[in-house]
């Protein structure tokens, strides 16, 4: 668990902004005792509060309200973010509690020091949490003691469940010296009291969502020390059911190190969004066909393409279409959705890279509904549009969400892995091997899992190509309503074969009026329905 040396490049401080990007007019630094030293060209001061070793890192030019980070465990490690956030003015703050593992020992000596810091040193009430590791355990415990003093909370494969790590009791191996500290630092008889203990994170995130805290959560999907479904998955899962906003950033393929991000642009301007009076630096938005709007959801760009405001609604009738990509939608597209916009109803997308109907993907459509659900008015309800590839990726999450979706509408849509990419460019996407993927296919491929829709009788409309060699019409939209008849489900489903045409862009296939009628009439219902 402790993390490696490694050498850092500081190049990072310009390359983020200095302390002229966003920054807020300077006020004074405080007077901190102890030995002083330099971190990084900053200078630090290293004194005790309530008997423990505490650290501060000062700017040299605190920004107004005198904002600060928070380190868990681990200051040092990875410090690119801090020094940028020197940079705009924050101070880094580190306690050394080491070996209790948030336990409330250690809740009890990081109340000493936030009152030391916040009271005698004047630094902002609200303070920003960075969880490395086990580090987790500690921001989170504090937090949900304390909501009410946190601007937000970035946790970096984040431990959220001492059963997960040290524990062992999951995927992961565990520490066997680490999970007796847990058993002595919190207190417990014996390890079926520790394992009956519910104030893990996973369990106690109703006073951060009541609070409103933002999380952010970076994690490889390969983590075996400390299982990102077993941590930081619970917490997105449960965190979202509360209503309250989680950005998420996986790292496919990576395990519990390297820890930050190659980039660290995200974490620093979510800690200057929420922690500080400072305005992020403007990322890349989405060029779109129509007029609309661009942002990021789990730091992946998402966008809406609005109708007139006289014709918007509440809730607002939407479509989820796919695939985002930064090609996509296109401009032949356009009179499709045009028509759509004309009706009053909105299109909505997030860019989930080449995920093939993969969970990952799955959890950034979550994400996407919970913003535009949740932040924006959005129907509960919605219906689908998955042009191509886009198949797989809207009848996945559908399959998995069956009373959210009032239709689907697809444009020589993709149902099958084995049609279309196949299983080698598919795995990657899924994390799985090739072989690991073949063995689990009638639990991934949406094909396999059609009737689930067909049995919640999903309407659906479809136009494809009788002669695509790319997306082959009998092993994908002509499998598709042999399922919807086994279920008996025939009367929902319509498919629009388009003779003589194969994969291409014959106009056709984006201005078929039969196709945007139905999508307009399942997206009015969705905003009838479930709200």
């Amino acid at each position: 668990m402790a993390p490696r040396n490694i050498c850092y490049m500081l190049c990072w401080v310009c390359m983020l902004g200095g302390a002229t990007c966003g920054q807020t007019e300077a006020v004074d630094r405080p007077s901190f005792p102890g030995m002083q030293s330099e971190w990084h060209g900053f200078p630090r001061f290293d004194f005790e509060v309530d008997g423990k070793p505490v650290l501060i890192v000062a700017p040299k030019d605190v920004a107004e309200g005198s904002p600060w980070v928070w380190h868990g465990e681990f200051f040092g490690h990875k410090p690119e973010p801090d020094i940028a956030l020197l940079e705009r003015g924050f101070h880094i703050a580190y306690m050394r509690v080491p070996d209790l593992l948030g336990s409330p020992v250690a809740v009890a000596h990081w109340n000493k020091f936030y009152e030391e810091l916040t009271g005698r040193y004047g630094l902002a009430k609200k303070v920003a949490l960075v969880g490395l590791s086990r580090g987790g355990l500690y921001c989170y415990n504090w937090a949900a003691s304390n909501p009410d003093q946190v601007a937000c909370i970035y946790g970096d494969a984040p431990v959220c469940d001492f059963k997960s790590w040290p524990g062992g009791k999951g995927k992961g191996p565990g520490s066997g010296r680490d999970w007796q500290l847990v058993l002595k630092g919190y207190g417990f008889q014996d390890e079926a009291e520790a394992l009956a203990y519910d104030k893990n994170p996973v369990d106690n995130l109703q006073p951060l969502a009541d609070a409103k805290v933002p999380l952010l959560h970076v994690y490889g999907d390969a983590d075996e020390v400390v299982p990102w479904d077993e941590n930081t998955g619970v917490i997105a899962e449960r965190y979202r059911h509360l209503g309250g906003s989680i950005t998420l950033i996986a790292k496919p393929g990576v395990g519990h190190h390297p820890h930050g991000l190659d980039d660290p642009g995200p974490i620093v301007e979510f800690i200057a969004r929420y922690a500080s009076n400072q305005t992020p630096t403007a990322h890349p938005v989405k060029e779109l066909i129509l007029p609309g709007e661009s942002f990021l959801v789990e730091d992946r760009p998402a966008f809406i393409l609005w109708p007139d405001e006289a014709l918007r609604s509440s809730p607002q009738p939407w479509i989820m279409y796919a695939p985002t990509l930064p090609a996509y939608p296109d401009s032949h597209e356009k009179w499709m959705h045009e028509q759509f916009t004309a009706a009053g109803i909105a299109v909505a997308g997030i860019d989930v890279g080449e995920a093939y109907g993969s969970p990952r993907g799955r959890i950034l459509f979550d994400a996407l509904y919970q913003e535009l659900t949740q932040s924006r008015g959005f129907a509960k309800k919605v219906c689908l549009l998955g042009r191509s590839r886009g198949g797989l990726w809207v009848t996945s999450w559908a399959i998995h969400n069956p009373e959210k979706v009032t239709g689907i509408v697809g444009v020589y849509p993709v149902f099958d892995l084995l049609a279309y990419p196949g299983l080698e460019r598919a795995a990657p996407a899924y994390g799985l091997s090739v072989n690991e993927l073949q063995q689990s296919l009638l639990e991934h491929n949406p094909i396999a899992k059609i009737d689930v829709l067909a049995r919640a009788r999903v309407p659906i409309c479809i136009i494809h190509g009788d002669e695509d060699k790319v997306v082959p019409l009998q092993e994908n939209s002509a499998k598709l309503m042999e399922q919807y008849a086994q279920s008996d489900a025939q009367n929902v489903a319509q498919l629009i074969v388009a003779q003589g045409q194969g994969h291409n862009l014959w106009p056709g296939f984006f201005q078929c009026q039969q196709l945007v009628d139905f999508a307009i009439d399942q997206a009015r219902a969705g905003s009838h329905e479930g709200n």
